[in-house]
């Protein structure tokens, strides 16, 4: 059975990308949009762009990760604007998880912007999808009553629908007394803070409602970005310095999760870290063991910072101790 999403972006993508039409698709973290476009793409029509230097074809995805890449509409332009030896034009679509970036003057400026034609706004995961995804992919079966639950207390979200599966319990909650968990509060923290920033105009193309979502809503100061007390700066090299003292030396990979760390309140799950670790492979390589040594090596070499572990969510980066 297909996700109602996968027939929505097929369809989207017939009428404009493979009709030689620039387009856009734009959606919220956490809604399955690199998975989608990988699970429609069986025969190889499009290309799946996660990393501007790889090679172009003629029908294109560019999926650079708007959230985690600070330089994405400059490495968008460059893309547009390169000049091609082949006789045939490439074409894009371009996937943005960062719905607050249309009204961005980096965005509205940007050479993409003005040679996109078409917008698809993807909306949330409708109960049938809901309920594909936990009796199909994670085979789980439910009654009408607990699918509905999941719908509600997920509010579409793919990665929320796989988060209740691990804690089932969670549903029988009060939202008012779940909201109050700060497992609960990092878990969402990408879609709340998301939809925080994004403005209302957009936000209305993107309806996003469920009362768990609504409550966490109205407790904004929770999902405000809170950096270190202590200064961190990551150099291209990988050198890692603490109030401009050398702490340790990262490779690439360690240094993306770090920075990708600091810029979101210190929280990163073990989903994201799959995504920057094996890109638009994550799914088929996803290893828990791999992540955790991931981060326990880059815990031997921060020292005086430690990624904690938070159960069922991923990691939070703490002072390794009370006084540095």
């Amino acid at each position: 059975m297909q996700l109602s999403s996968q027939a929505l972006i097929y369809e989207f993508l017939i009428d404009t990308l493979l009709v030689n039409t620039n387009c856009l698709i734009v959606t919220y973290p956490g809604f399955g949009i690199s998975h989608i476009l990988n699970s429609i793409n069986q025969q190889n029509i499009y290309k799946i762009i996660t990393s501007p230097d790889q090679e172009l074809s003629s029908h294109n995805i560019l999926d650079l990760d708007s959230k985690r890449n600070e330089l994405f509409t400059e490495s968008i332009d460059k893309i547009f604007k390169k000049k091609y030896d082949t006789s045939t034009t490439p074409y894009f679509c371009v996937v943005i998880n960062t719905p607050k970036l249309l009204k961005e003057e980096k965005y509205i400026n940007s050479y993409f912007s003005k040679h996109v034609y078409k917008t698809l706004f993807l909306p949330p995961f409708t109960y049938s999808d809901t309920q594909r995804i936990l009796e199909e992919d994670l085979k789980i079966n439910l009654t009408q009553q607990q699918i509905l639950k999941f719908q509600e207390f997920s509010a579409g979200s793919a990665t929320l629908i796989k988060y209740f599966a691990k804690n089932i319990d969670l549903l029988n909650q009060n939202p008012s007394d779940l909201v109050k968990k700060i497992e609960l509060q990092n878990k969402f923290f990408p879609l709340i803070s998301e939809i925080l920033a994004t403005p209302i105009e957009i936000k209305e193309k993107l309806p996003v409602s469920s009362e768990l979502v609504d409550t966490l809503l109205q407790k904004p100061d929770l999902f405000q970005t809170q950096p270190l007390l202590l200064p961190v700066q990551i150099r291209e090299d990988g050198m890692v310095y603490l109030q401009q003292k050398i702490l340790t030396q990262l490779t690439k990979l360690e240094a993306q999760i770090l920075d990708f760390t600091l810029n979101n309140k210190l929280i990163i799950t073990r989903d994201q870290i799959a995504k920057i670790k094996w890109q638009n492979q994550f799914l088929e390589k996803y290893s828990d063991q791999a992540i955790t040594t991931t981060i326990k090596r880059i815990n031997e070499k921060l020292k005086q910072l430690k990624f904690t572990s938070i159960s069922g969510v991923g990691y939070r980066l703490n002072y390794a101790h009370k006084h540095i």
